[in-house]
């Protein structure tokens, strides 16, 4: 197992801020003629929210939370942006990981099973 590197943990979030930072003077930047707007409509609260995005491209996760506003339309700060992305990161390898460990206990349990697997032979 990895120890944690706090000179690598810093450069990482040095970077991060730059690529947010560069997305935000992106988007900022757009002139009307090589922008969309797309509407995303929360079923869970039936609000709905508009994100720009450049013409023939998806909105994507950092672009909806750099526009992402309160009702106040206070939108997230930068340092806010870098602990949303690590925590969307770090649970995603968390889900990786247990269904990973939940496969590798079920073969364990039923190895007439890894038999059936496709590249066995």
């Amino acid at each position: 197992m990895r120890r944690h590197n706090p000179v690598r943990t810093e450069r990482l979030k040095c970077l991060m801020l730059q690529i947010i930072r560069e997305r935000r003077a992106l988007l900022n930047s757009l002139e009307s003629d090589t922008v969309e707007t797309t509407k995303v409509d929360d079923k869970a609260t039936g609000e709905s929210f508009a994100f720009r995005k450049r013409k023939g491209q998806y909105v994507d996760f950092l672009d909806v939370l750099i526009q992402t506003k309160d009702q106040d339309e206070v939108g997230l700060t930068d340092k806010d942006v870098v602990d949303e992305v690590q925590t969307f990161f770090l649970a995603g390898q968390d889900t990786v990981s247990n269904g990973l460990s939940w496969f590798m206990y079920q073969i364990s349990k039923h190895p007439e099973l890894s038999t059936e697997m496709p590249g066995r032979d």
